[in-house]
């Protein structure tokens, strides 16, 4: 295996789901290997596979044996290409799918944040000091995502006729939601920065799964019954993984 970029043509596109996760991948046939091999680079992952070719399911173990190391490179490529924000005056800040510009107030506090006409207006001591704009901006996203995250579940789990589940944020790359058999939800903090239909197929994929812990046609009709046009939002966040 390997993560070194090199050019290399298309290959026919498939997908699979690792550990919860879809994966968009590439085949190629190579004469170079009597094996099947993994690549991962900005373009995503490519296997290849003998001349002769190998069959889908023996690809699909070798990937799924590999699962970790899979998510682990996509998503360190991932964060090689994904923007930082920036934090000074006038910076535009993405919020459920829109942009707020900050904005600084001087003054002798420890730091608080207000949200108001297009603009985030952050309060600190020093608003040339980067780490401390940072520190608290991003304990303002962390509030304002599990406020949000709090009141979608809610929404979804009466739906559902569950009770709200506990709600952990992650700042994983290669993951938007996840939730386990203890019936513990896992989301994203980055989702509080993308549209309020991609937070809620997220919040609504994992409450499904507390019902349905697969991926059977049963789960994605849960699905369905609370986003109808979920494929649209699914592959938009693909995209955006």
């Amino acid at each position: 295996m390997t993560s070194k970029p090199e050019t290399r043509p298309t290959g026919d596109i498939r997908a699979i789901t690792l550990e919860g996760e879809p994966v968009t991948y590439r085949v190629k046939r190579t004469s170079r290997k009597w094996s099947i091999g993994l690549q991962v680079d900005e373009r995503g992952l490519l296997v290849t596979v003998p001349k002769r070719g190998a069959s889908a399911r023996s690809v699909e173990q070798v990937l799924r044996d590999k699962a970790g190391w899979v998510l682990k490179t996509l998503g360190e490529w991932r964060e090689r290409a994904a923007p930082r924000l920036a934090w000074h005056e006038g910076a535009r800040l993405p919020y459920l799918g829109a942009e707020l510009v900050l904005a600084f107030n001087r003054a002798n506090v420890r730091g608080r944040v207000l949200r108001l006409d297009g603009h985030v207006l952050a309060t600190l001591p020093d608003p040339e000091d980067t780490t401390a704009v940072e520190k608290l901006m991003t304990r303002w996203y962390r509030e304002e995502a599990l406020a949000l995250f709090r009141e979608r579940v809610a929404h979804y789990a009466r739906r559902l006729e569950l009770a709200p589940p506990r709600i952990r944020l992650s700042t994983a790359r290669t993951r938007w939601g996840s939730c386990n058999e203890n019936g513990t939800i896992t989301l994203n903090l980055r989702l509080v920065q993308l549209p309020l239909k991609l937070v809620d197929y997220v919040v609504a994929h994992e409450l499904a799964h507390l019902k349905e812990m697969n991926h059977s046609a049963r789960f994605w009709a849960l699905v369905e019954s609370l986003i109808p046009d979920y494929r649209e939002a699914r592959e938009k966040l693909k995209n955006l993984s």
